[in-house]
């Protein structure tokens, strides 16, 4: 259990208490059912249950001090809150490549996702628990590639985020930066090519910093 503020105390059963979600027919609140997914993500990262929760608290907090309006600090709740519910998707494409998936993304979220600091994660990482020949072989291929396999599965693991948030009834004020999360200011993140201006100021803002 943590707070956000006075007074404002967030829990695995609560949610900030100033994001206050669309109301479902069963009578809970979007926001309290994206905070329960993010509950499973954070196993799935590896890390400590109300990891994603701690993210948004700094999420809000960054924004409190950007001076962002109350429906683009709702919106921020959402992109942060679902930004890694997309592992799902990828979690073939990373198993067949790093073996232990988990461990995988535990280890990526301190390191630079580009250039050398994530060529050297991914070569420690490709193939463990193989023999040491498959290991050899989807390291060349992996470079050779440039990565391209990996690429596609968090192409995947966006599209499936932002699809689950449309189905949600979220527009594109999340739907749009929830496919942008791995992206970079010089064009080098995934989707290759969006860069500086064009990516979402909700994503360049706080994912960063908090993800």
């Amino acid at each position: 259990m943590f707070r956000d503020g006075p007074g404002d105390t967030c829990s695995a059963g609560s949610y900030p208490s100033h994001v206050e979600g669309y109301q479902r027919d069963s009578g809970s609140r979007l926001s309290e059912l994206v905070a329960a997914f993010s509950l499973a993500t954070d196993l799935g990262l590896g890390q400590p249950v109300e990891h994603a929760l701690r993210s948004w608290v700094i999420a809000a907090r960054l924004g409190d001090r950007m001076g962002l309006s109350a429906d683009d600090r709702e919106w921020l709740y959402y992109v942060v809150m679902l930004a890694w519910v997309g592992c799902v998707a990828d979690t073939p494409v990373v198993a067949t490549w790093f073996g232990d998936d988990i461990e995988f993304r535990r280890a990526g979220l301190g390191v630079d996702r580009a250039g050398l600091p994530m060529l050297g994660l991914a070569l420690r990482h490709v193939g463990a628990g193989s023999p040491a020949r498959r290991r050899l072989r989807l390291g060349a291929e992996l470079v050779m590639t440039r990565g391209a396999g990996v690429e596609q599965g968090l192409l995947s693991h966006c599209l499936t985020t932002a699809r689950m948030a449309e189905r949600l009834g979220l527009g594109g004020e999340v739907c749009d930066p929830l496919q942008q999360v791995f992206t970079r200011w010089d064009g080098t993140g995934v989707p290759s090519g969006i860069a500086g201006e064009a990516i979402a100021p909700l994503v360049t803002d706080t994912l960063p910093r908090t993800c």
